[in-house]
């Protein structure tokens, strides 16, 4: 019996899925209120934003670079050439935190997660007197874990001391050492070293390469007591990477950001996605950024109304040092080229309508409306992404909470400009929608305690057998009350002629009424023909 190779399917891959929770769970202590956390939030991202804009900047040649990273090639593991290392420091401002067991003897503890980084870290004991800070979590302690394992340097190939000037290899003790440094100021040293750790959501256990940091106590300012290090999420390298999807070789990540307000997690998974419906985006090789997460934005509704720019705003130039668009979880809004947002911008307004612009509460913050001093609920359009084309599968749809940022008695929009020609998909347009309700409280509004009382309706009759006699009869809905068939109250009731004022056109100008429904047929024509032509998953719509 013959058996053709190319039918064989691989044997379905193990799935790693993870707890992820916004910091915000983890610090709205330190915060009066919710405003001052969110102005904590997108100061934090203006840091974030500096950080990202140092990386685009580096734009030294290959030849003169002293500080060098391996560069992913076309092919399936294949190294093409060494390019210059964008930066010496990382940015710790993650804004989401994860949640693992670590070691056999499973500690607890929560770490922040960067999809910028290479490296996973955590702080691991036994400490020197005063170099490891004092965190809320137990600490890691290597010697109580019987799966720890120092990592040789000598006699192994997994040290990337050749290709990154974080790690140096030790020929004395055989340590691979690293030394990283965070621009906000804090450090962390150590050597590099294997151990399990334990996915709570989905009970898998896996060998890693972790950094274990030694000594914290180095830097200008120190690290956070709430986290015990950082989870590298960065892209995909097959060597010069310690990235969780390096070492568990996942092309596939699905991720849903929790809102930053809500006390609930979501989680991230590698190899599948957990969610029957999702947006799908196609990851780009961008060989200038390797470790980023660039996508293949394609257009950009606000409203029904096309975002009028070239597509070369969203593809590579020059081998990837210009343009395109990364999604960036430490990023909380999006950015976008200053000239790019500035048409983003007309047309968002334009389509808002009257609603004055007013000055923000924030200088990230540029377009921005005052709360309705009646209460009245403002419109704000709907922003569609779609990511290679415009199809339903691909498209983001960024209803009012992920499209506006609401504190302080404003809404402001959630995207800004920069001077880069790169653009930054941020985390707010990532987060699983919410209402306010939730935002503020962390759980689902209840609706039972609504009723609706002494509202006009109809009322269906029984089928006769004339069909062009009436169906349904006027009424008023009474609410919970008990029904006697004897008793019809508004049985004597005169026939409202209210629908003639609604629906029936002036029969003196019939044809213009004509030509109105002709044209909104065609309109509508026109944007089904449009949707329906025809991508790492990021969110849940």
């Amino acid at each position: 019996m013959s058996l053709d190779p190319s039918t064989l399917q691989d044997p379905p891959m193990s799935s790693f899925t993870f707890s992820i929770y916004h910091r915000g769970v983890f610090e709205k202590s330190k915060f009066k209120d919710y405003d001052s956390l969110l102005i904590n939030m997108l100061d934090r991202s203006e840091a974030r934003t500096s950080y990202l804009a140092s990386i685009f900047d580096d734009d030294r040649d290959v030849k003169k670079g002293a500080d060098t990273t391996l560069m992913w090639g076309q092919g399936v593991g294949k190294v093409s050439e060494k390019v210059p290392r964008t930066t010496s420091t990382y940015c710790d401002h993650g804004e989401y935190v994860a949640s693992f067991l670590l070691g056999s003897n499973q500690v607890r503890n929560f770490m922040q997660i960067d999809t910028g980084s290479d490296l996973l870290w955590w702080q691991c004991g036994p400490c020197e007197a005063n170099k490891c800070y004092k965190q809320v979590n137990p600490l890691y302690d290597s010697t109580k874990s019987k799966t720890f394992q120092k990592m040789d340097c000598i006699y192994g190939s997994r040290c990337y001391d050749a290709f990154d000037t974080t790690y140096t290899c030790n020929i004395y003790d055989h340590e691979c050492k690293y030394n990283i440094g965070f621009a906000s100021g804090e450090r962390s040293k150590g050597f590099m070293a294997d151990d399990v750790i334990n996915f709570v959501l989905d009970h898998q256990s896996v060998l890693v390469t972790f950094g274990c940091g030694k000594d914290q106590s180095s830097g200008r300012s120190s690290f956070s007591n709430r986290y015990s290090g950082l989870v590298g999420l960065g892209r995909r390298l097959e060597v010069g990477s310690y990235s969780l999807p390096s070492q568990f070789g996942a092309d596939l990540m699905s991720i849903c950001l929790p809102w930053f307000y809500s006390g609930k997690g979501s989680s991230l998974s590698f190899h599948i996605t957990p969610w029957r419906r999702t947006t799908s985006a196609k990851l780009l090789i961008n060989q200038k950024f390797p470790l980023f997460y660039f996508v293949n934005l394609y257009k950009i509704f606000i409203g029904d109304k096309l975002l009028p720019v070239h597509p070369s705003w969203w593809k590579f130039t020059k081998g990837g040092r210009k343009s395109g668009v990364t999604v960036d979880t430490g990023t909380t809004i999006t950015n976008f080229p200053l000239d790019l947002y500035i048409v983003f911008r007309y047309l968002f307004r334009r389509e808002v309508g009257d609603i004055p612009v007013v000055k923000g509460p924030h200088k990230s913050l540029d377009t921005c409306y005052k709360d309705d001093p009646k209460g009245r609920p403002l419109y704000f359009p709907d922003v569609k992404l779609y990511f290679g084309e415009v199809n339903q599968k691909n498209m983001l749809l960024l209803s009012k909470e992920r499209v506006m940022i609401h504190f302080t008695g404003y809404y402001c929009l959630a995207f800004k400009g920069w001077n880069r020609s790169h653009s930054v998909l941020g985390s707010t347009q990532l987060q699983d929608g919410k209402s306010p309700y939730e935002v503020l409280f962390s759980k689902a509004p209840s609706l039972a305690h609504l009723r609706v009382l002494g509202c006009f309706c109809y009322a269906s009759t029984l089928p006769k057998a004339d069909k062009f006699s009436e169906r349904s009869r006027p009424a008023v809905l009474m609410g919970d009350v008990t029904f006697q068939e004897n008793v019809l109250p508004f049985a004597k009731m005169s026939s409202l002629n209210h629908s003639n004022e609604l629906i029936q056109p002036d029969t003196d100008n019939w044809d213009d009424a004509n030509s109105l429904v002709s044209e909104d047929h065609d309109d509508d024509n026109t944007m089904s023909e449009e949707s329906s032509q025809d991508v790492s998953k990021l969110v849940p719509r």
